[in-house]
């Protein structure tokens, strides 16, 4: 073999190994892809679900504060005129 037929067999050989690696490559991709948009998929659904369950925990949290704030409004209420029934109570008595 000739020295220009050995250049030629090495280039045919590096050139069939470039098809095989960009068939590789291309299989690669096309089952990354898939495995990205099953992923990207899955992950939408979850984030729609934690948004539902915080929108859920937000409404929560808002009636609590709201009942809360209630709460203290009676409770200071009920601790004005209970200083009032005693105060009256006291005066009465020290008359």
């Amino acid at each position: 073999m000739t020295d220009s037929e050995i250049t030629i067999s090495i280039l045919r050989e590096i050139r069939d190994a470039i098809v095989v690696t960009n068939v590789r490559i291309d299989n690669l991709d096309k089952n990354l892809s898939g495995r990205i948009d099953s992923l990207d998929k899955n992950l939408s659904g979850r984030i729609d679900e934690t948004n539902a369950r915080l929108t859920v925990v937000e409404h929560v949290v808002k009636d609590a504060a709201e009942q809360i704030m209630f709460l203290g409004r009676y409770a200071k209420n009920a601790i004005e005129d209970l200083r009032e029934r005693v105060t009256r109570l006291e005066a009465k008595g020290t008359s």
